[in-house]
């Protein structure tokens, strides 16, 4: 996928879709909200599959988990995944 074509789906910049992807900005909870549905996944899957539990956690990549955390505290993404009987925040 280009990042022409990503950022339509979100409703950002090409230059925002390239910031994200040089690790120079992370999503935010609202564009990574837009990605799950524009690709029809839950967070969680969406998740997976950016970051696949056998990649090491790089700086962008702890950014972004707290960017979704932020989101799921301030509840602009819902139906988050519960992990062991409590919220991923």
């Amino acid at each position: 996928m280009t990042q022409e074509k990503l950022a339509e789906m979100v409703g950002r910049s090409e230059a925002a879709v390239s910031r994200w992807e040089t690790g120079k900005a992370t999503p935010s909870a609202i564009d990574l909200r837009r990605m799950s549905e524009a690709f029809k996944l839950k967070l969680d899957e969406l998740d997976l599959l950016i970051f696949p539990p056998e990649s090491p956690v790089s700086p962008v990549a702890a950014r972004l988990a707290a960017s979704v955390r932020a989101g799921v505290r301030a509840g602009l993404i819902v139906g988050a995944p519960k992990q062991a009987g409590r919220g991923v925040a």
